[in-house]
């Protein structure tokens, strides 16, 4: 499947889950319900980075975190999509958690059409460059949800994604930063 296509099916599913309704009566407060929306889209374009990362990256390092980043980030999309679904139990609202909509960021941060023009080491650069943003994203509102979420079973989610995304950023910036290799 040619990447416009998988963004194309990434997109439209995203789209369809997040304007269905899923969830919507589900007692979920309006921060854990966009925390929700908003994480389940870094998610797939973070899946989306990282299968292009696995298939084009030119270092063999950045490959092999891309494959476990690739699992890690469609699990917890299953686990987000699942939350939704069922609705934790949020009931009332942490003073001070408003939800604050990270679409718009979320999308600029992810740019498959720069990537698709980048080979080799500019590739790999613009693929790290465009992953810390992302990450950088997700950890920032997995923080925020780990304050300001009522219901345990989310904030047990946020503590982990948090527990998860924090050492692969600081990978991914180690890149960034340092290069590759010794």
């Amino acid at each position: 499947m040619g990447l416009d296509r998988a963004l194309a099916v990434c997109w439209v599913s995203t789209l369809l889950l997040l304007t269905s309704g899923v969830g919507a009566d589900s007692g979920l407060t309006s921060f854990a319900r966009q925390y929700l929306r908003d994480m389940m889209l870094q998610r797939e374009l973070a899946v989306d980075l990282n299968v292009l990362c696995v298939e084009r990256a030119t270092h063999a390092e950045l490959r092999s975190l891309c494959a476990v980043m690739r699992d890690e980030r469609t699990r917890e999309l299953q686990e987000l999509r699942d939350l939704l679904a069922t609705g934790p139990g949020e009931v009332g609202a942490t003073e001070g958690c408003e939800p604050h909509p990270r679409e718009v960021e979320l999308t600029v941060a992810h740019n498959p059409h720069r990537l698709a023009q980048r080979t080799g080491d500019a590739f790999d650069q613009e693929l790290l460059e465009a992953m810390a943003r992302l990450y950088r994203i997700g950890l920032e509102e997995a923080e925020r949800c780990t304050a300001c979420a009522v219901d345990a079973e989310l904030r047990q989610h946020c503590v982990a994604t948090s527990s998860s995304l924090a050492p692969e950023l600081r990978q991914l910036e180690i890149w960034l930063t340092e290069g590759f290799g010794p």
